[in-house]
């Protein structure tokens, strides 16, 4: 239930609202009320508010460790770095000052509480600094994220999908994922929670060439992040390393291979930039490959 002043609550819709989770560790909350019929000034309306908060960090690894999790939000969330919170009534408001609880979960629903202040814009008892108080079990959809499987990787991409997930979050809390291709190289992956912890799976052990060219690009890689050349995220180089090697079996020397493999790192999740022209990139691939 959400209630706004001292006045109005309305019913939470579980079928078109949801909590959801990032494979690096932020969730979000989108929260929708079915139509209810409110009073003011003699006159009657029809409105079904909406909430979403997004960008909260998750320091978890099992989704059940929502449970417990209180997030104080100091003055409005807007974004720029911070999380984005919002209460559209009659139109988009700001929501502050909120304290944001899980207390628990039955299923896969999480009990989600929520006091804090809002803007409606409604009358003048609902104008600004209105009240806000929810309590509500909400669905936990799971986590969802695009994803590129280019190589060997678009041969078995629920398993690049479980090696992405797996740099934040368990992967035997989870069930095994829906994979969906979008186009040629790119998925999107949907990991629904497991009510029951599954062991994880174990990848199988690499033939002994295969080894030594894993190796090798791990070296790579590792040198091209110590030269300044390579800027990652926080996952190190190992979940780029499958998917290197098949990208440079692929043949080829000089500018024109390395063009190849600054726009594929480009494009990955785990980098954040790449700091060499393809000339030099491309004098040291051909020394080492």
């Amino acid at each position: 239930m959400l209630r706004l002043g001292d006045d109005w609550t309305f019913e939470v819709d579980p079928k078109r609202s949801a909590v959801s989770l990032s494979p690096k560790g932020l969730w979000s909350l989108k929260l929708v009320c079915k139509p209810h019929e409110v009073r003011s000034l003699g006159l009657s309306e029809e409105l079904a508010p909406r909430l979403t908060i997004e960008g909260l960090p998750f320091e978890g690894q099992d989704w059940r460790d929502f449970v417990g999790l209180e997030v104080y939000q100091d003055g409005a969330w807007r974004g720029d770095g911070d999380p984005e919170a919002s209460v559209h009534v009659v139109q988009g408001g700001d929501l502050y000052e909120a304290q944001v609880r899980v207390v628990g979960h039955e299923g896969t629903l999480l009990n989600v509480e929520i006091d804090g202040t809002c803007d409606i814009f409604f009358d003048d008892a609902h104008d600004t600094d209105v009240p806000l108080r929810l309590a509500a079990a909400v669905p936990f959809e799971g986590v969802k994220f695009r994803f590129r499987g280019e190589g060997a990787a678009s041969l078995d991409p629920a398993g690049r999908a479980r090696e992405i997930l797996s740099t934040s979050l368990a992967v035997g809390a989870f069930a095994d994922p829906d994979i969906t291709q979008l186009r040629p190289g790119v998925f999107s992956a949907l990991f629904r929670p497991s009510l029951e912890y599954r062991q994880e799976v174990v990848a199988p052990a690499l033939s002994a060439e295969l080894g030594v060219l894993h190796r090798s690009a791990t070296q790579l890689l590792e040198a091209l992040v110590t030269q300044g050349w390579l800027e990652l995220e926080e996952q190190g180089v190992e979940p780029l390393v499958g998917d290197f090697v098949a990208l440079m079996e692929q043949g080829g020397r000089g500018a024109a291979r390395a063009g190849r493999v600054v726009e594929w790192l480009i494009e990955r999740d785990e980098v954040a930039d790449v700091h060499c022209t393809d000339e030099d990139l491309g004098a040291v691939l051909d020394k080492w490959w």
